[in-house]
C-alpha cells in the first residue's frame, strides 16, 4: 500500500522516531511546547493525507472519520498553548 509521498518506508521510520522522541518529551515534562510542534505537524498531515478523502462522501463522513485525529490535534493544541505548569 502505497500513501503517496517518495520514500514512503524511510518517512515512516522517520515519524515514528519522532513521535516516540516527542512523546518521551511530553512524559517526563521536558520541553512540552517543542515537542507538541512536530506532533502537530505529523497530525495534520496525517489527516491530509488519509481523511480527507472522506469529504466526498460529506462532512459528516469525514467528521465521523477524523475524530481521533480532530481531538489529538486540540489536546496537542492544549498542551502547546498552556505547556505543562509545576
Amino acid at each position: 500500500m502505497s500513501l503517496g509521498p517518495p520514500f514512503s518506508q524511510n518517512t515512516i521510520y522517520i515519524i515514528a522516531i519522532i513521535e516516540i522522541i516527542c512523546g518521551i518529551f511530553i512524559l517526563v515534562n521536558r520541553g512540552v511546547k517543542l515537542a507538541t510542534i512536530p506532533l502537530i505537524i505529523i497530525m495534520v498531515a496525517a489527516l491530509l493525507l488519509t481523511k480527507v478523502s472522506s469529504l466526498q462522501s460529506g462532512f459528516i463522513q469525514f467528521a465521523f472519520n477524523a475524530r481521533l485525529d480532530i481531538v489529538m490535534l486540540v489536546l496537542l493544541y492544549i498542551l502547546h498553548s498552556m505547556g505543562i505548569r509545576r
